[in-house]
């Protein structure tokens, strides 16, 4: 492998903060929780009736993904701290457009947002008739968390990657199948990074989100992974895949004896899922008086912080004018590698 080439990375920087119930042991049990308790929690409850609306978050994704794990964190964390129910609206198709372009369309009065990953951004560009512009439609509230990625290999491999360095270089010769949640994902643009620097022969199979990827690496309909440590840690319950890398910049804790990717020899291998929060702009309305004290309150609560903590995220929290920079900076970043690198496209 040549881990000296210069490759444009398409992924995110890192950025570096905990409760759900003490029965909450796993990340299935605090998705279980999560889905009971937004359940139990209607919308007349604790000021909504007053006003008669429905505040909603737009997920432009299946449910089981981590953004809808985020968003469903979120909306307790503002019921908890605010008194405010948000509900949690899933519309997925299109790699995320769909969902994200309905909530460009939604007016600019706080009372719609969208929820959402690194895929806002680098989707448009490779299905370029989205129905929205990433940076012009939305005004970017908070970046909520960052998931480092794992690289995942179905358990059909496990006599093909040794330890060290010569098992990933066996990887890397074979023509495999890596699935993603979309055109455009980390997911997608992870792997796609390594066959830039590598030239491996992998093939990108799209899924209509992270849970029906995480199903098909699980059921060997494809060989290979790039997930968020949230999703990787419920593929590794399966017991049918098996870790071989982490896209960090160190060692995870609650994967100590995976390498880094930089360990096995790709020193430009880190990657990461980012979560955010926006609101749709239509002109130059401001961020309606009290929304972003609310928000902040949520991620700053101790149950926030715990949740994120269960799904092995890392806080990772920018405000609006951090975020903004932190926006455009990623824009001109896949810009230049999505210009420089043939990636597998919609319809090529």
């Amino acid at each position: 492998m040549n881990s000296s080439l210069s490759v444009p990375s398409p992924c995110s920087p890192s950025s570096s903060h905990s409760l759900a119930p003490a029965a909450v042991n796993s990340r299935r049990d605090l998705l279980r929780w999560m889905t009971g308790t937004l359940g139990g929690l209607t919308v007349g409850e604790r000021g909504v009736a007053q006003e008669g609306r429905t505040r909603r978050l737009i997920v432009p994704h299946e449910p089981g993904g981590g953004i809808d794990a985020m968003a469903r964190l979120l909306s307790l964390a503002l019921a908890g701290e605010t008194g405010v129910n948000w509900m949690v609206l899933n519309v997925s198709g299109a790699s995320g457009n769909l969902g994200t372009a309905q909530a460009a369309r939604a007016e600019p009065n706080g009372e719609t947002l969208l929820v959402t990953g690194s895929g806002h951004l680098t989707s448009p560009l490779l299905l370029p008739n989205a129905g929205f512009d990433p940076l012009d439609d939305f005004t970017p509230l908070l970046r909520l968390a960052v998931a480092p990625v794992v690289m995942l290999a179905h358990e059909s491999l496990r006599g093909v990657v040794q330890p060290g360095p010569q098992g990933l270089r066996a990887l890397l010769r074979r023509e495999l199948a890596f699935a993603s949640g979309g055109f455009g994902a980390t997911s997608h643009l992870g792997p796609e990074q390594i066959k830039a620097l590598t030239g491996a022969p992998w093939q990108h199979v799209p899924y209509k989100g992270t849970a029906p990827a995480l199903r098909a690496l699980i059921s060997g309909e494809v060989q290979l992974g790039f997930l968020p440590i949230s999703s990787a840690t419920t593929a590794l319950a399966s017991r049918k895949v098996f870790p071989v890398a982490v896209a960090h910049r160190t060692r995870l804790h609650s994967l100590p004896q995976v390498p880094t990717l930089a360990q096995l020899g790709i020193t430009q291998g880190d990657c990461q899922q980012w979560y955010g929060v926006f609101m749709p702009r239509n002109g130059q309305e401001p961020v309606p008086d009290g929304l972003l004290q609310e928000l902040l309150r949520a991620v700053r609560s101790s149950a926030f912080l715990a949740g994120l903590k269960r799904l092995e995220l890392e806080p990772g929290l920018l405000m609006p004018k951090e975020f903004t920079a932190f926006l455009n900076a990623e824009m001109t970043r896949n810009k230049q590698f999505l210009s420089t690198h043939a990636v597998d496209r919609p319809n090529t």
